[in-house]
C-alpha cells in the first residue's frame, strides 16, 4: 500500500527542479540563497531540496520534518493518504452493505489498518477464537 501511495504522489507532483540541480542564489551575498516557495534569502546550511519536486526552500517555514518534503509536497502527501484510506473504507462498506457477511479474516484486517483502534495482538486473538483456536 506504501508503493502505491509513494507512486501517486509521484505522479501527482510536477518537478520543478532536478535533483542536484544548485539553488538560486542571491546575488548580494556570498553563501546565501533563495527559499523557492517563501522566497526568503537563507545560508546555504539552512537550506534543503524536497526529493519529489526539487525545490530549494529552507528549514524553518517551509520544510515539513515528518515527511521529510517541503510544505507544498507534503499536502499532496496528506492528501493522497486520506484518498486512499477513503478508498479502503468504501471497499469495505460496498463489500458488507447489505449482506449478512460472515466477516473474514482480511476484513478485519482492513477495517483496524482503516480504524486503527484494533491493535494487531488483539486482532489475531479474535481471529483464532473464531476459527475455534487457543
Amino acid at each position: 500500500m506504501k508503493k502505491d501511495i509513494y507512486a501517486e504522489v509521484v505522479r501527482r507532483i510536477a518537478k520543478i527542479r532536478e535533483q542536484g540541480e544548485p539553488p538560486k542564489s542571491d546575488l548580494f551575498s556570498f553563501d546565501s540563497f533563495v527559499c523557492d516557495l517563501c522566497k526568503g534569502i537563507i545560508a546555504r546550511s539552512r537550506i534543503v531540496q524536497c526529493p519529489f519536486c526539487g525545490r530549494w526552500v529552507c528549514r524553518e517555514k517551509c520544510w515539513h520534518q515528518t515527511v521529510m518534503a517541503c510544505t507544498s509536497c507534503s499536502s499532496v502527501i496528506k492528501l493522497c493518504k486520506e484518498s486512499k484510506k477513503i478508498a479502503l473504507k468504501e471497499k469495505i462498506n460496498s463489500a458488507t452493505e447489505g449482506k449478512s457477511v460472515k466477516v473474514s479474516r482480511r476484513n478485519l484486517m482492513l477495517r483496524s489498518l482503516v480504524n486503527r483502534k484494533v491493535k494487531p495482538k488483539s486482532l489475531l486473538k479474535t481471529i483464532k477464537k473464531r476459527k475455534g483456536g487457543k
